[in-house]
């Protein structure tokens, strides 16, 4: 039981640094965007 809890935890913690990536990602190239247009 706490093997398996364990292993929840850490699935649900590499899940929320995917979702950090992916937002901070995304978040770059919105400003990355912005910038090009202020710029063109």
């Amino acid at each position: 039981r706490k093997l398996s809890k364990a292993k929840l935890n850490n699935l649900i913690y590499k899940t929320n640094i995917k979702d950090i990536k992916g937002s901070s990602y995304s978040l770059l190239t919105y400003i990355n965007k912005i910038t090009l247009l202020k710029f063109t």
